[in-house]
């Protein structure tokens, strides 16, 4: 069986609980496929050396890293806001240089699976569809919205209130978009399986938590 990973973030080193899921995920995964490859976003926040990636867990062949400027601009941010109906940090991970890797990969190997991690990479989707015939598995990490409603509650500033509330809107309604664009629904906890199946998901679901050795 042959599985490529996509993700918006390279899961190493373990700094955080997105990249341990990832980790862990891709780690156990690749004990019985015959082949297992990610395709990353090498991203300005979390950028990683490959020199300082350990080969022991991500042999050469196994990944691919795709460098990407994510940081907001007080202007993109802007222009998003009056003249796009897609949440802004939805567009901070668009990239034609990762479109062409992923095109390179599903046409060099055929892939039984294609895992996304994490709801921003679901934007590449259609490109999966076009270039391979295999089943989607859509890891959803976490109920994106809901994080970007608790930032703003926590937040006193009128304005930045008022574009965080908007911006979990966007993101709300992109996953109710991707609802039923997937093969398999993979949450990693009961909670947000019962969430997504109450916002109307009906693809199978099978809740893999974090795992741990």
């Amino acid at each position: 069986m042959h599985i490529l990973f996509l993700s918006s973030k390279f899961p190493y080193p373990l700094k955080d609980g997105g990249a341990i899921a990832t980790f862990q995920c891709f780690k156990g995964i690749s004990k019985f496929a015959e082949k297992v490859h990610i395709l990353s976003f090498n991203t300005t926040k979390h950028f990683v050396n490959e020199q300082d990636i350990n080969k022991s867990e991500f042999p050469a062949d196994s990944y691919t890293l795709v460098n990407i400027n994510t940081n907001p601009t007080f202007f993109k941010a802007f222009f998003n806001l009056f003249f796009s109906r897609k949440p802004y940090i939805l567009q901070r991970f668009k990239s034609s240089a990762f479109r062409k890797e992923l095109e390179y990969l599903l046409k060099k190997f055929e892939f039984d699976i294609v895992q996304v991690e994490g709801l921003y990479m679901l934007q590449y989707l259609n490109d999966v569809r076009k270039h391979s015939n295999a089943k989607i598995t859509f890891r959803a990490h976490n109920l994106e919205h809901q994080i970007w409603e608790q930032l703003a509650l926590k937040t006193k500033n009128f304005i930045k209130k008022a574009y965080l509330n908007s911006l979990a809107k966007r993101i709300l309604r992109f996953e109710k978009k991707c609802l039923n664009s997937y093969d398999f629904l993979l949450p990693i906890s009961n909670e947000d399986a019962a969430y997504y199946q109450q916002l109307g998901s009906e693809p199978p679901v099978k809740v893999i938590p974090t795992g741990f050795d």
